[in-house]
Parts: C-alpha cells; structure tokens; sequence
C-alpha cells in the first residue's frame, strides 16, 4: 500500500513479480506513462482496490503478458482502465 504514492518524479515502472499491487500504490504519480508488470507470471497481478491508479495521468499504458492480456481485461478492479492496457510479449 501506498508504494509509490504522490512520487512525482516516476515515468516508467517495471514490476517483473508483482502478485499483488497494494491501494493507492501509484496514487497521484503524475508523470507516469507506463507500467510494465510480469515476464510470464502464470496468474494476473491483484489490485487491492479501485485506488490504486487515482490521479494518474490518463495515458498511463500498462503493460502485461500476451498470454494474460484476455485475463487483465476483465479481472476485478483491472477492467476499470481496461482501456489503459496493453499486451507484450516477453
């Protein structure tokens, strides 16, 4: 929780394990534009809740897995910004 709350200076994040992202984790991160999470994580990356992206900017792209992109898009909370998500390939 609150992780990187109000960090202004942060453009680029790159979680390769994250399991779980904690409420307003990214809260107010106003220069933020992406967001890359997993390599080939076997299971979607939990939100704690709908706070975690409040006050970021509206071209936030996030990155996940290919194999996982059909998963994040309608996960809990995920399908909130759907239209902020994006599929890679590792």
């Amino acid at each position: 929780m609150y992780a990187f709350y109000s960090c202004i200076s942060l453009e680029r994040a790159f979680l390769p394990n994250a399991k779980t992202i904690g409420a307003n984790a990214f809260y107010n991160c106003r220069n933020l534009t992406t967001l890359i999470i997993g390599l080939d994580n076997s299971s979607v990356c939990q939100l704690y809740n709908s706070t975690v992206f409040i006050a970021t900017p509206s071209n936030l792209s996030i990155y996940v897995p290919s194999s996982l992109y059909s998963s994040y898009i309608v996960a809990s909370f995920w399908s909130l910004i759907s239209s902020r998500i994006f599929s890679y390939t590792g």
